[in-house]
């Protein structure tokens, strides 16, 4: 920067070298009309050299002082747009987390389990009450997640299971009669769907007189006060232990990362380890 400043205030100086050179040369040659003529453009332009070079130092000396933003970059051009900051990941600013009580059963709690706690809380309700349950694995959309197996023939089906956690909208008709369509395919008796958030209408009267259970937070609210009080704590001391609303990857069980959406958009939660087992976003509150 410093070295651009002295380069353009030696700039007429050098100018005026030259010309004034190039006049010493070629005035020995003065006799000759052509020569004469070169000699008097030179001369003039001596002459405005000296002009400038005279406002220049006039307007620096008299002119008003050059007038410096606070936190301005001034190692960059004027005509070079503003460089654009970044904020770190540590810097996004996230929707807080409001955590409930751990003392007792709510719906409120219900709503914060991540999707592998509420599976387990279902599987362990049915555990408590006798029925041996094996987990799919199948993650937490779609598929079965757990099946229940008959307490007196271990190789019969009592039931199929499938367990949303808590989302923005209720599980619509199209997630109902998928597990019921699955049912024949294990050879269960019954199909049991447990939602947070509910069950839309269409899903409900599908779901009429047939062997299909849709339960929501506050039918598993009364299933859990059928338990003796140990079992239903020893449930409830399960399901809170250290962080149990981060949801874990479906994938590989870790952990996920709560993120700011792309664009402003809503936020999203991403597996840490997304670039080996390949876990995709799950969009944070669906």
């Amino acid at each position: 920067m410093a070295s651009r400043h002295r380069t353009s205030r030696l700039g007429p100086l050098l100018w005026l070298a030259a010309i004034f050179s190039a006049y010493l040369v070629l005035r020995p040659a003065g006799s000759d009309g052509t020569m004469a003529v070169l000699q008097s453009l030179l001369l003039w332009g001596l002459v405005l050299v000296l002009i400038g070079a005279g406002v220049r130092l006039l307007m620096r000396m008299f002119g008003p002082e050059p007038r410096i933003d606070g936190g301005a970059d001034l190692s960059r051009h004027p005509s070079e747009p503003p460089l654009l900051r970044i904020a770190p990941a540590d810097e996004v600013a996230l929707t807080p987390v409001v955590r409930p009580p751990l003392n007792v059963w709510s719906i409120a709690l219900l709503q914060q389990l991540e999707w592998k706690r509420f599976e387990a809380l279902c599987g362990g309700f049915w555990s408590a009450k006798g029925y041996p349950v094996r987990v799919t694995g199948a993650g937490p959309d779609g598929g079965v997640n757990l099946v229940i197996e008959d307490r007196q023939n271990a190789d019969r089906m009592f039931a199929v299971m499938q367990c949303k956690a808590a989302t923005a909208h209720p599980v619509s008709i199209d997630a109902v009669r998928a597990l019921w369509g699955v049912r024949n395919h294990f050879g269960a008796t019954l199909a049991i769907f447990y939602s947070v958030s509910g069950f839309t209408e269409d899903a409900l009267r599908f779901a009429e007189g047939k062997h299909l259970k849709l339960i929501d937070a506050g039918q598993l609210l009364e299933q859990l006060q059928q338990l003796e009080p140990r079992q239903c704590a020893a449930l409830l001391k399960e399901a809170t232990q250290d962080d149990y609303h981060t949801p874990s990857c479906p994938v590989c069980g870790i952990k996920m990362q709560r993120r700011a959406g792309r664009s402003g958009g809503p936020e999203i939660w991403g597996c840490r380890n997304e670039r080996r087992c390949g876990a995709r976003p799950i969009a944070s509150g669906l």
